[in-house]
C-alpha cells in the first residue's frame, strides 16, 4: 500500500490521526501520529492542513 500524498487523501484512505504529537527521539523533531489502515501507528512529519505533501518520518529523519 502507497501513502497518500496529500493530507486530503488521507482520512478517505482509512488513516486517522492518533491526536498525539512527539518529538523524534533520534533527530529532535516534532511529529504527529496516525494510524495506518491495518492499525499500525506511523509517525508523519507535520502538515498544513489541505494540501501539504504527506511525509513519513521514517524518511526524512536526519538522525538515523
Amino acid at each position: 500500500m502507497t501513502l497518500p500524498k496529500t493530507m486530503e487523501e488521507l482520512v478517505p484512505a482509512g488513516y486517522k490521526m492518533d491526536n498525539q504529537t512527539a518529538t523524534c527521539s533520534y533527530c529532535g523533531a516534532d511529529i504527529e501520529w496516525w494510524i495506518t489502515p491495518r492499525g499500525s501507528k506511523m509517525p508523519l512529519d507535520p502538515m498544513n492542513r489541505g494540501t501539504d505533501k504527506v511525509s513519513c518520518h521514517f524518511d526524512t529523519c536526519t538522525g538515523r
